[in-house]
């Protein structure tokens, strides 16, 4: 690292947009460390390539992708320069927090209907309206009446529309860092609509009304299932059981390091405007009754931020582990590529995420969020564990979609 001097912004000018290079940020191993990644697919990297980054507070870099330490929170314009190319320039796109990053994907981006207080089932595990099976819901049910306008939320093309469902593709601004691997692509779909007003192959812009609120395939009330897939419309389930299939962007959704195929839902929250509403309401509670240590995780219906869970436990035991549980990426999650036989999750596409660990480790306690009402969001969890000591260094995270750790509330210990 070294400071910005004149010399450099009289090589490198003001910052000006470029379609040469993309790049985007995600979260490093610290507080306030943040990793930056090149989008290898907008710009050819060799061998002899020169690298200029400006992280927006007086320090630099040299590396292909570096890793930087922020000393205080704040929103930051990051440059970045290859060879004698022009520098392109990020503002008002990433945002560091004490805790974790926020990045603006999506410049212009709108609600496709609805707002957040209209959101009834959140992005998360919940309990069906039967009040008895299950499913891991990757979307955000948005209620409204039959006929309401659904608007394209950026521009994009029609990718698929059949029956209820509209699928539409889009590109990223600022690409997402996911599943380690950089990608620009994504995919909005939604569900359950009365009418559908563009087709297959269709260009459309954002807030073009494209289709209409309804209610079919539900059992519940007329809204708007709307999904966020990114990388790949495909979802893991079906490439798996395609795998002899030549679908065009099978092999686009494959985890570089595991060559597993990805899910590809994330939460819609990552894209859309929330901020007004942000006020950092994620909380937990510990408790512990004979070997199990239940997590209560709660925020308020406005910010249905939950995504991840730490615990580490049995610290200096021959027992010691660290399980981590995300919901945006499935690491940890227990799945099922066939449903088995007693299993309570639902016959819908949700229902290849359990709510047990195959393993007996944990168990994942939903609530039911049909007609919520302004109903705070909750989930629990039951870890069966032997040993949780913090005197030995066990803890326990709990992380919003941003990153940001939540306040622990009450605890046993």
């Amino acid at each position: 690292m070294r400071k910005v001097s004149l010399l450099i912004i009289f090589l490198f000018g003001f910052c000006k947009l470029s379609s040469q290079v993309n790049f985007t940020a995600s979260l490093g191993n610290a507080d306030k460390k943040i990793i930056f990644h090149i989008d290898e697919s907008s710009i050819k990297i060799k061998s002899n390539t020169n690298y200029l980054w400006i992280f927006g507070d007086g320090e630099t870099s040299t590396e292909k992708q570096p890793t930087h330490l922020y000393k205080k929170a704040g929103t930051y314009t990051i440059c970045l320069q290859i060879n004698d190319k022009k520098q392109v320039c990020k503002e008002n796109v990433f945002t560091v927090t004490e805790t974790g990053l926020k990045v603006k994907y999506v410049n212009d981006f709108i609600w496709p209907s609805g707002s957040i207080s209209k959101v009834d089932s959140p992005f998360s595990y919940r309990i069906k309206a039967d009040g008895k099976t299950f499913d891991f819901h990757r979307a955000l049910d948005i209620v409204g009446e039959i006929g309401d306008d659904i608007k394209a939320v950026a521009d994009g093309k029609v990718y698929k529309s059949f029956g209820s469902t509209l699928v539409v593709k889009h590109k990223m601004d600022t690409p997402m860092f996911i599943n380690n691997k950089v990608t620009d692509l994504y995919y909005t779909m939604s569900l359950h609509l009365n009418e559908r007003y563009v087709e297959k192959g269709e260009t459309v812009k954002k807030g073009d009304v494209i289709a209409a609120v309804g209610e079919i395939g539900s059992r519940n009330y007329p809204h708007n299932h709307f999904e966020i897939r990114v990388g790949s419309y495909y979802s893991k389930v079906y490439l798996e059981k395609a795998k002899n299939s030549n679908k065009a962007d099978k092999n686009t959704n494959i985890n570089p390091k595991t060559g597993n195929f990805i899910d590809p839902q994330v939460n819609p929250l990552l894209f859309l405007d929330n901020t007004d509403n942000e006020k950092n309401s994620l909380k937990y509670s510990v408790s512990k009754k004979g070997t199990i240590l239940f997590v209560k995780v709660i925020s308020n219906y406005l910010e249905d931020y939950f995504n991840e869970i730490v615990i580490k436990h049995s610290s200096e035991t021959e027992k010691e582990e660290t399980l981590k549980l995300n919901f945006n990426t499935r690491q940890g999650l227990p799945y099922l590529s066939e449903k088995e036989k007693g299993d309570l999750s639902s016959n819908s596409n949700n229902s290849d995420y359990d709510y047990q660990d195959l393993t007996d480790n944990f168990d994942i306690h939903p609530i039911k969020f049909k007609y919520r009402n302004k109903k705070d969001y909750q989930i629990i969890f039951s870890f069966k564990i032997l040993q949780f000591n913090p005197k030995n260094g066990d803890y326990i995270l709990v992380k919003d979609i941003f990153g940001n750790v939540a306040k622990e509330v009450k605890s046993d210990f």
